[in-house]
């Protein structure tokens, strides 16, 4: 409501643009395509083709009235004068930015992106910032005062539908939390039965002695973990239908497993088999719109779906169930966060349609339920930032303003707010005069990495190598291509498995991927890591190296961050003059693979 508001006022308030359509004056940004897209088709029901949208995947109508963009492109346009087609001045034409999800400026990976994206929106264009998990909201609000916004934060803490959390348990629903947030019941023998099953062998005679099996423990599943949930799941859904509290999103740890978990769910309830599907990252964008509007209404009873489904989508069902108390994040399972778990069962209760909402929660192998459900339903932590100076971003400062100009960027971030409010006790600190000694001390170092990677030349100005970079915006992907086509090895690769290099560069590797790709980027991240580190400004984020227990890789995701990587790379060689080799290479082909879990 607050950004159609916002919308709104930005669109009437200019009689030309009412006419004539042309030139953005809002923009709204989201930390996801689906999200993006979503809200782009809802724009496009109130306003037209005043709406416009602009994606890593697709642009429509670029010089539409009020655009709808992810957040990086987003910084890319506002940082970048004239990228892109929506011509030059971009942002200085807005009277709104909206930023959705606003707690991402936390996010380990994409953090950066949102601090540079509201330090490039210029001060003449309002901001606002949404989200319903954020904590410590008064930093936020600090930092955008400090840096001379007028702010106001509106809060409210009550759910238009409150919710009730059940945990399924033994053939019942018992309630753990009801709709005033008070804790209700005790069950401290709750789950966690698969790790008594590992516990340490006993031993005796010292730790020498010989090792002998431990008595197994009684009243335990004779089953896997994975197929106690499933069955666990289907008692809990047709407790769910026996009390009508569908339709029911039910929340996986992986998509393998929802796609197994709407299977048994087709054949526990094999009449109701056809209001069973699937949602997550692996289905096709067009698939997972089906599913979302199919949900939407009413045609479904049972979606089974990871966090996907969660992360902002206005996609809601009468009751939510929980089979995981966390997920696989690249490194290590971990308990999701506080911040996570509001998402997911922030989509229990449809306003307007359910007097409260209700989430199920299946007791985990892996975990206590009680130790876990106090870390699950803790307070959100204070918003902290997670800025990571880039190569674009940096070649962007130090083109408007040299070293100084770099330094004074340097000094207005989030993380420099929050370097001075802690030197301070909380204390907010004093209107920005000027940058302060950490910042004119890392752009020193950074501008002395420019140099010396012949980013920048001894004047100050940016070479072409450094506006290839600057072109290729995004994060260390633009400096590692170049390294990599400098020294031959694109295009030393055979064309076929050239998608397979940008695919890594872009998304990270993943487990399959070629030796030979890795090896070479191994050695791209070993040179510019070595680089940096004689300058003394990291700027390259670490390599993560595949691990083989992660989830299969989503491999039209891939090929969609491939193809856009070589799209900016091709604009860069051809802005900048460097790497023109690029402009041989043709996109990559088109995945043919249909996901299973698809509706026709």
């Amino acid at each position: 409501m607050v950004a159609d508001a916002a919308i709104w006022q930005a669109l009437e308030s200019d009689v030309d643009l009412a006419s004539n359509g042309r030139g953005s004056r809002a923009a709204y940004t989201s930390p996801l395509k689906a999200l993006a897209n979503q809200r782009f088709a809802q724009l496009t029901v109130r306003w037209g083709n005043r709406a416009g949208l602009t994606t890593g995947d697709q642009t429509i109508r670029p010089h539409a009235a009020v655009q709808v963009m992810t957040t990086e492109v987003y910084r890319t346009l506002a940082l970048l004068p004239g990228e892109g087609e929506h011509g030059r001045g971009f942002s200085r034409r807005l009277k709104w930015a909206i930023f959705d999800e606003a707690h991402y400026l936390a996010d380990p990976e994409r953090g950066t992106a949102w601090e540079e994206a509201i330090l490039a929106t210029p001060p003449e264009t309002r901001i606002l910032c949404l989200s319903a998990t954020i904590g410590a909201p008064e930093r936020l609000v600090g930092w955008l005062r400090w840096l001379g916004r007028e702010v106001a934060l509106v809060e409210a803490s009550e759910r238009p539908v409150p919710l009730h959390h059940m945990l399924a348990l033994r053939g019942d629903l018992h309630l753990v939390l009801d709709e005033h947030g008070q804790r209700q019941g005790s069950f401290p023998f709750a789950g966690g039965w698969a790790l008594a099953q590992r516990r340490p062998a006993h031993t005796r005679g010292g730790p020498y002695a010989k090792r002998r099996r431990p008595a197994p423990l009684p009243n335990l599943p004779t089953v896997s973990p994975q197929e106690w949930i499933r069955q666990e799941a289907m008692s809990a859904l047709r407790l769910l239908r026996e009390r009508e509290l569908t339709p029911v999103i039910a929340f996986v740890s992986g998509r393998r497993e929802a796609e197994l978990l709407a299977a048994a769910a087709q054949e526990a309830f094999p009449d109701q088999a056809e209001g069973v599907a699937v949602h997550h990252a692996g289905l096709l964008p067009e698939t997972r719109r089906r599913v979302e509007q199919a949900l939407a209404r009413g045609d479904l009873w049972l979606v089974c779906g990871t966090t996907t489904l969660a992360a902002g989508l206005d996609v809601p069902a009468r009751s939510v169930l929980v089979t995981s108390f966390g997920l696989f994040d690249g490194r290590a399972f971990r308990l999701f966060s506080p911040a996570e778990y509001r998402q997911l069962t922030g989509r229990a209760g449809r306003l307007g349609k359910d007097t409260s909402g209700t989430v199920a929660l299946l007791a985990s192998p892996w975990h206590g339920f009680e130790e876990a459900f106090r870390k699950l339903t803790g307070p959100v932590p204070p918003l902290e930032s997670a800025f990571r100076p880039a190569y674009p971003t940096a070649l962007a400062w130090w083109s408007a303003g040299g070293e100084a100009g770099l330094a004074r960027a340097l000094a207005t971030t989030f993380a420099a707010y929050l370097r001075r409010l802690n030197a301070g006790k909380g204390k907010q600190p004093e209107s920005l005069a000027g940058p302060d000694g950490a910042s004119v001390l890392q752009a020193r170092a950074i501008g002395r990495l420019l140099v010396q990677d012949g980013l920048v030349d001894d004047t100050g100005t940016l070479t072409a190598r450094g506006r290839f970079v600057l072109h290729t915006a995004g994060g260390s992907e633009g400096r590692l291509l170049l390294r990599l086509v400098e020294a031959g090895v694109l295009l030393g690769l055979p064309p076929g498995e050239r998608p397979a290099l940008l695919a890594v560069l872009a998304e990270g590797p993943a487990p399959g991927d070629a030796s030979g790709l890795l090896d070479a980027l191994r050695t791209a991240y070993r040179e510019q890591i070595h680089l940096e580190r004689e300058a003394g400004a990291l700027l390259t984020s670490p390599l993560v190296e595949p691990d083989r227990r992660a989830p299969v890789p989503d491999a039209w995701r891939r090929q969609q961050q491939a193809t856009d990587l070589l799209e900016r790379a091709q604009r860069a060689a051809r802005r900048s003059g460097v790497a023109a080799e690029l402009l041989e290479s043709a996109p990559p082909p088109e995945t043919d693979q249909r996901p299973e879990g698809e509706i026709a």
